[in-house]
């Protein structure tokens, strides 16, 4: 037996529009750490964890 489960790693969040894969290639390891993650139950809890990372990303600024 075995349990699958989906879950978010800490990461990495760009300051900014000009990521490239140059700088994933460099973030790499900060993306793919599996030492702390968080379970992901429904996108509502994903959108209130991120809710900050969200905010502070220019692509998601209100318009207007």
């Amino acid at each position: 037996m075995s349990r699958l489960f989906i879950g978010e790693t800490v990461g990495y969040t760009h300051p900014g529009t000009d990521l490239t894969p140059e700088v994933v290639g460099v973030e790499w390891d900060s993306i793919v750490d599996t030492d702390e993650f968080r379970l992901l139950t429904d996108t509502m809890r994903w959108t209130v964890i991120n809710e900050k990372v969200l905010a502070d990303n220019p692509l998601f600024a209100p318009r207007g």
